[in-house]
């Protein structure tokens, strides 16, 4: 938590240096979230005649939604926060009902939900924008089951809630279509660079690929 708060200052001093704006936006997004060890099964195996297909499969090793506010600091850099929620679904566990002799299907499910602090850098401003960003993030983990019923999970039960801090990196392509702004990034996640519980903690990874559409000014 101590960490959280220290994040939350150095937000607010950078949010208090800035006396006015230059643009503001904030954009809603969502995204196929791909666990590190994953990234190139999936990505290598998309093709154009098959994509919304290819997606969907994509989908299976994870999803998101994000929210992300953004103010200019000057000419070419921005200040950005975000929130989201990626989810990845693990593993299915197929339980036989010995009264009813019916079959269930239960559904393992990891959750990371990041807030995020950072910097984002624009190359190219102009009708089609390239930038890069960087960012602080503080990540809740908490794993949940859940019960498949058809394309749906219905969740019933959840595991302890556990808190890391990390960083991403990655680059992102903006569209300004006058009336709203589309845009898609790519980051790259380690959402336990900072306080693992110990040495043997394995590194949490993933790859998010995001589509949102942005209000206000870039």
């Amino acid at each position: 938590m101590n960490m959280l708060k220290k994040i939350g200052l150095v937000a607010c001093a950078v949010l208090g240096s800035v006396t006015v704006a230059r643009a503001q936006s904030l954009s809603i997004g969502v995204g196929l979230s791909t666990p590190n060890e994953a990234v190139s099964s999936v990505y290598n195996n998309i093709t154009l005649q098959d994509f919304s297909e290819d997606l969907k499969d994509a989908a299976s090793f994870g999803y998101h939604i994000q929210a992300k506010y953004r103010f200019g600091l000057g000419e070419s850099v921005r200040f950005a926060l975000g929130a989201g929620w990626h989810r990845f679904p693990e593993s299915d566990i197929i339980v036989k009902n010995p009264q009813d002799q019916k079959t269930y299907v239960l559904s393992a499910t990891s959750n990371i939900v990041p807030i995020t602090a950072g910097i984002e850098y624009s190359i190219v401003k102009s009708a089609m924008g390239v930038y890069l960003m960087g960012d602080l993030s503080y990540n809740y983990f908490a794993n949940s089951v859940g019960l498949k019923q058809g394309d749906v999970d219905l969740p019933f039960a959840k595991g302890e809630t556990e808190s890391r801090v990390g960083v991403g990196f990655g680059a992102g392509v903006d569209f300004d279509l006058n009336l709203l702004v589309l845009d898609v990034a790519a980051k790259y996640n380690i959402a336990n660079l900072i306080n693992k519980a110990n040495a043997d903690e394995p590194d949490r990874s993933y790859f998010a690929l995001t589509f949102s559409v942005v209000f206000g000014n870039r």
